[in-house]
């Protein structure tokens, strides 16, 4: 019996030491694979956040056409003699563009001339014969005062300057008369040189040598090239947004391969009938000659407009039950920072609040990251 104890003993005591030794060789195997498991640290983008300007801008389309365009009428009618341009020709103020026929016109310039002589010289001799008579008065004066010359003659040769001053009066207005006969003649003779009342260029011409002009219909149509418009309409939400002498970027690129800086001219106080829209007219100067009518253009507005705030990418913000926040990384581990934010445009936003700028920012974070996280700094993107 008491053998069999002491065997009982030894069993359990190899047991116990086999069970150590099989705990212990259980925990090393849990610190191997533990340690050949371990995930490696996520690789991250940064970039540094940078003060900037951000616009809004509105794109609206629209086509260059003539800052004016003008029906040219003749104020006389005539026949067409002569054409003097064609469609397409650029003219100035002042170029001859059709001719008529001025030969009756001239015969009445003739005619007005004339009668215009006639009328000064028959002012001439009127001047003429009152000053003889006014002399002929002051000597009578003179006589009757010695009471040699009778009161009736003296009554008498008043009367006859009364009616040389009242023929003088006639006369003046005689040659008054065929002197503005005399204009008017001259400017039918000027009239029927139809000249350009605008530089542009000449957009058709409507009538043909041998046909008979009239004051009632157009004989050539002009059109003002510089500078250009275009009108674009603008939605109400944005109406209030512009104002007149405001510059505008216009893009031609089947023309121009940069953008042009143009001018809102006007903004119509009503919108389109039946619309919630409001035409604007933006002026453009002429670029080298190539802008033309018809082309089209891309208006581009800057709606609003901040200046001097901090820029992130769009990509950069976590949002996190309506809130927003910012992955910067400090001492290898992610700091969250909670954001406000203001304008979005192409890809930016504006954000404000209590972070530290000079700490690298998180570019695109991922669905996994988390505050805290030890991550590794990779690609250091530009802005």
């Amino acid at each position: 019996m008491f053998k069999k104890l002491k065997v009982i003993k030894l069993i359990l005591a190899v047991g116990l030491s086999g069970l150590l030794l099989l705990t212990g060789c259980s925990e090393n195997n849990s610190v191997e694979q533990s340690g050949g498991n371990e995930e490696p640290l996520a690789r991250v983008s940064v970039i540094k956040l940078e003060k900037g300007i951000l616009s809004e801008e509105l794109r609206l389309g629209g086509e260059l056409s003539p800052w004016r365009k003008l029906n040219v009428y003749p104020e006389i009618p005539g026949k067409v003699i002569s054409k003097e341009v064609s469609a397409g020709d650029r003219v100035a103020e002042g170029d001859l563009l059709l001719k008529l026929d001025d030969h009756d016109y001239r015969l009445d310039l003739s005619a007005a001339e004339a009668s215009l002589g006639s009328a000064t010289a028959q002012l001439r001799e009127g001047e003429l014969s009152l000053e003889l008579l006014r002399k002929e008065l002051a000597d009578l004066e003179a006589l009757y005062e010695t009471g040699a010359v009778a009161e009736r003659d003296l009554l008498n040769m008043r009367n006859q300057v009364a009616r040389a001053e009242e023929a003088l009066k006639g006369a003046g207005k005689m040659v008054a008369q065929a002197e503005i006969q005399l204009a008017l003649s001259r400017q039918r003779v000027a009239k029927t040189e139809i000249r350009s009342p605008i530089d542009g260029v000449v957009s058709a011409v409507l009538v043909d040598s041998g046909d008979m002009a009239v004051s009632q219909a157009p004989v050539v149509v002009l059109e003002q090239h510089d500078p250009l418009k275009v009108v674009v309409t603008v939605d109400e939400r944005y109406i209030n947004e512009l104002k007149v002498g405001q510059n505008v970027v216009v893009e031609i690129t089947a023309a121009y391969p940069k953008s042009l800086i143009g001018q809102i001219y006007e903004l119509s106080p009503s919108a389109l009938e039946g619309t919630r829209s409001f035409p604007v007219t933006i002026k453009l100067e002429q670029k080298e000659g190539i802008l033309r009518p018809g082309m089209y253009a891309d208006v581009i507005f800057d709606i609003r407009k901040v200046e001097d705030v901090w820029l992130a990418p769009e990509s950069a913000l976590v949002s996190n039950n309506g809130e927003y926040y910012l992955y910067f990384v400090k001492d290898g581990l992610v700091k969250d920072e909670k954001v406000e934010i203001g304008m979005r445009s192409q890809g930016m936003v504006e954000v404000y609040g209590d972070f530290d700028p000079s700490l690298d920012l998180i570019a695109n974070p991922s669905l996994g990251l988390s505050p805290g996280q030890r991550v590794e700094v990779g690609e250091q993107r530009d802005f």
